[in-house]
């Protein structure tokens, strides 16, 4: 996952809201599990080379993400088809 915004809106962050103190993570998988599951690259390290890099490294690897907590925490399949239809339930009751 790569995350960008403008400088100025990440150095408030950053520096005034203090958001990297209170969470650790920025993508929902890792938020759910509380570990990085996917690599995250925010600001700087959002780059081509950087995130090629580590693409390459993971293939190489053959590593295979481990999902099967993340689809605990999301229920079984179909999730979103689940996900999908509570949406729209909500905007047919509003």
């Amino acid at each position: 996952m790569a995350y960008m915004v403008n400088p100025l809106t990440y150095w408030i962050g950053k520096y005034i809201l203090r958001i990297d103190k209170k969470i650790k993570f920025f993508s929902m998988p890792n938020i759910l599990l509380n570990y990085e599951l996917v690599p995250e690259f925010v600001q700087s390290k959002a780059r081509p080379d950087i995130i090629a890099d580590k693409a390459i490294e993971i293939l190489k690897s053959q590593k295979r993400l481990d999902n099967k907590k993340l689809l605990q925490k999301l229920g079984n399949p179909p999730v979103l088809s689940k996900i999908a239809g509570k949406i729209i339930d909500f905007i047919n009751k509003n």
